[in-house]
């Protein structure tokens, strides 16, 4: 097979364009919230800030954070998350002066490097026209599946996004133009691999499957393969093998240790259910068009790569990534492909098979114009309007700063002799001012905080907690709850309020902010929880039954009466009868 002539250089003057389009488009989102102490509201933003936060501490004390106390019953920081995001994040804050501005910093860098790799790949890689390049840039960086990523706070993963793009922009490229074996060509992709996986593993997964399909084709196609695969083999070595190296005090701990981390699989309703028309609408044209130009007008190699890319990502967003290896698929959330690769590789092909319709055909322009306002419409403009209200997407545009306020701090100056409990609904758990975001300025420990893989002992109790609130509605279940979570504390976001059955707790603060009760019964920070004597005809059914309908692993603790002395009966704050007679 010929060698193929796959870039061309790209000049400063494009590349000052596209970054003042990609900053523009930034701020649209951004705008005057990108440089003071507002907090976006949704997402993961609380894990975030708080891995910025702690790990810049460490750092300025010369240390590495190995245990955090502060959430869960304790958790390893980085044992089950890549720390690269939080470390730039953490030395950003040395110039910014607050985790909270550097975190949105890294988002609106991210954001303008989502545009500028979809620039990068179609110029520099597919070598489509200025204006076609450009129309992918506006097109992937406004989509909002895309920015619906930027809702829930997926930065590691978006920042790790791009370097993928890089990535694969760099290893086709030294490919197809025969040039694997330059030191620079090894090292530059394997740098830039290594990096993603430091910062987030779902891009690195992708990029590994990727480059097996590309390789797949490549070879099919060409005429000498045993030279081919001898080569490509041992440059597809070279690369991932350095770049696994340069990662490896992140993933290969994470690989020992898999077993103990808690299932975070979802699917793409638990996201955007409204949206998912949409995802499956911009991907048929996109391959109803690819698909024709390949069979009426040229076939290429570019074209059925991004075709098969199209068809990747695809498959992954909507079920296949459930299939990873080594139990990897029980980790992953599919909608992290469906929502990020697949636009990207839709909207590529499109400008693709724009770009290979033959200039002397009549309407071309008016063509390109068609598809481009079709292209931001199918992308932007549609899926925002119709799953506006729907996904709440006005989320993407909401801050607060009331974790600035005196009422902030007068609630966590309280709550500093025992763990504290902010549930999901009644405590706004997720909202990027929670306890949970600075409690440990405080020095606050959470029992429930950010979402997060890290604590094999402790985590699924506090997935329990944070899903199945109802058991803080009464008072056996809540005092079981806090006495094995070490808990004297629940904090209500205002204007919620705990429910009536507040036997066992007391109000110690309530203001704008919210209120703070905390439990009466010590708390031993041990499993001591109350027993239920039961005087009941069938106990052991009873027991069993209760013990159902209790999160998976959890135990109420019923006692017969008929195995207790009857000296012992009057020391059971509970009892549970067949009937109130």
């Amino acid at each position: 097979m010929p060698d193929y002539e796959v870039s061309g250089m790209i000049s400063k003057k494009e590349i000052a364009v596209i970054a003042f389009a990609s900053a523009v488009l930034g701020l649209l989102i951004y705008g005057s919230n990108l440089f003071n102490l507002s907090v976006p509201i949704e997402g993961d933003v609380r894990a975030h800030i708080f891995k910025i936060d702690i790990l810049h501490n460490a750092l300025t004390q010369g240390s590495w954070p190995q245990w955090s106390t502060y959430l869960y019953n304790g958790f390893p920081v980085f044992q089950y998350y890549p720390p690269g995001f939080y470390f730039i994040g953490a030395l950003l804050t040395y110039v910014t002066g607050y985790a909270v501005i550097s975190y949105k910093l890294l988002l609106f860098l991210t954001l303008m490097t989502n545009g500028f790799v979809a620039y990068y790949f179609a110029r520099r890689f597919l070598k489509l026209k200025f204006y076609l390049a450009f129309l992918c840039l506006v097109a992937y960086q406004t989509s909002t599946p895309l920015l619906v990523n930027y809702i829930y706070g997926a930065a590691p993963n978006l920042l790790a996004w791009s370097l993928s793009v890089i990535f694969l922009a760099f290893y086709l490229r030294n490919v197809m133009e025969g040039n694997t074996g330059r030191l620079s060509a090894v090292v530059i992709p394997a740098l830039v691999f290594g990096i993603s996986v430091l910062i987030h593993p779902f891009p690195a997964l992708f990029n590994i499957l990727a480059v097996f399909v590309f390789h797949a084709i490549w070879i099919a196609r060409n005429e000498d393969r045993k030279h081919a695969v001898k080569t490509q083999l041992t440059y597809f070595a070279a690369v991932f093998g350095i770049g696994a190296l340069l990662s490896t005090h992140y993933w290969l701990p994470f690989m020992i240790t898999r077993d103990y981390v808690s299932p975070i699989h979802t699917a793409n309703e638990d996201f955007w259910g409204s949206g998912i028309p949409f995802l499956i609408i911009l991907a048929v044209t996109s391959l109803a068009v690819g698909i024709i130009i390949r069979l009426k007008v040229i076939k290429d190699f570019k074209l059925d790569l991004i075709i098969a890319y199209t068809l990747l990502s695809a498959a992954l967003g909507f079920g296949l990534s459930r299939l990873a290896p080594f139990g990897l698929g029980d980790l992953i959330h599919e909608f992290r492909f469906a929502s990020m690769a697949m636009p990207l590789f839709s909207i590529l092909l499109i400008a693709f098979s724009l770009n290979a319709i033959p200039s002397n055909l009549g309407g071309r322009k008016i063509a390109a114009a068609s598809i481009a306002v079709c292209l931001i419409l199918i992308t932007s403009v549609f899926p925002a309007t119709y799953t506006w209200n729907k996904s709440h997407l006005d989320r993407l545009f909401s801050y607060t700063e009331n974790y600035s306020q005196p009422e902030y701090e007068e609630i966590l100056e309280l709550a500093t002799e025992s763990r504290l409990i902010t549930p999901p609904e009644l405590g706004s758990l997720c909202e990027g001012d929670s306890p949970v975001t600075f409690g440990w300025h405080y020095n606050v420990e959470s029992v429930n905080g950010p979402y997060n893989q890290g604590d094999p002992n402790f985590f699924q109790y506090t997935v329990h907690l944070e899903w199945e609130e109802r058991w803080l509605y009464y008072e056996f279940t809540r005092e079981n709850l806090m006495q094995e979570g070490a808990a004297g504390y629940i904090f209500v976001r205002c204007p919620r309020e705990l429910t009536a059955d507040t036997n066992g707790m007391t109000l110690i603060a309530d203001n704008s902010y919210g209120q703070l009760w905390q439990m009466d019964e010590s708390i031993d920070r041990a499993v001591s929880v109350s027993p239920i004597l039961l005087d009941v005809q069938d106990a052991e059914t009873v027991t069993e039954f209760f013990n159902i309908i209790l999160p998976d692993g959890y135990k109420m603790v019923f006692t017969d009466i008929n195995e207790v002395d009857n000296k012992l009966e009057q020391q059971f704050r509970y009892v549970m009868t067949d009937d109130e007679s």
